[in-house]
């Protein structure tokens, strides 16, 4: 006997686990150099501003590896934080660079979107740095 389980498109999901779902996507795209996808999580003016920035950036980096350490949702579920640790790169440089990522996520129409992403270094929270591949 074979059970088959259908499932709809996402439409009893919380938004907690769409969040969730949400912050793995985009940073496995930042990782994976997948433009498109990240901009997709984007708002419209801060995706052109990315794609601008990611085609400067091309081959000069590479993301190791991502680790998510928190994930909290604000506001009713409407708004949230995620903070995300990276690995990576500056090539030619054999040098692994590690960033730990405050980003701010709201959802509108059930999408979420980042809205910032800041820098924290030891207890303060810096704007990421133009030469940053975030």
């Amino acid at each position: 006997m074979v059970f088959v389980f259908v499932c709809g498109c996402g439409g009893g999901m919380t938004p907690q686990v769409r969040f969730d779902g949400a912050v793995h996507k985009y940073n496995d795209a930042l990782r994976w150099k997948k433009a498109s996808i990240v901009a997709s999580f984007l708002p419209d003016k801060a995706a052109s501003k990315y794609l601008e920035k990611h085609s400067a950036f091309g081959s000069d980096y590479r993301l190791l590896d991502y680790e998510v350490q928190s994930m909290r949702p604000i506001e009713q579920g409407k708004k949230a934080v995620s903070v995300v640790h990276f690995s990576w790169l500056r090539l030619p440089a054999n040098v692994v660079e590690k960033t730990l990522l405050e980003q701010h996520w709201t959802e509108h129409k059930g999408q979420w979107k980042i809205l910032k992403q800041e820098v924290i270094v030891g207890s303060k929270r810096i704007q990421v740095s133009r030469d940053m591949p975030f």
